[in-house]
């Protein structure tokens, strides 16, 4: 999040681009609309954390099937996966 008085577009849509920067608050900003903001972000920052533990864990998982049936599913059980519904 930025909070600033600097009021260059190009130099924030820069930041926003190429930052990640979550949201722009301008001056004067309401306190009420600042705390949501700041909440959406911590929000966004604890999923966002969140997912990348999933994905470690989904990692870690997906090593141990391949040791134990190989990196082909059709390998999988000695005959290929039923895909169907």
């Amino acid at each position: 999040m930025i909070i600033t008085g600097y009021s260059d577009l190009t130099v924030i849509m820069e930041a926003f681009n190429e930052l990640g920067i979550f949201h722009y608050a301008l001056k004067p900003w309401n306190n009420q609309e600042l705390k949501i903001i700041i909440e959406n972000a911590l929000t966004k920052y604890q999923l966002t954390c969140d997912n990348t533990q999933l994905i470690d864990r989904l990692q870690a998982a997906n090593e141990v099937l391949e040791e134990k049936y190989g990196k082909e599913p059709a390998s999988w059980n000695g005959k290929p996966m039923n895909t169907s519904n």
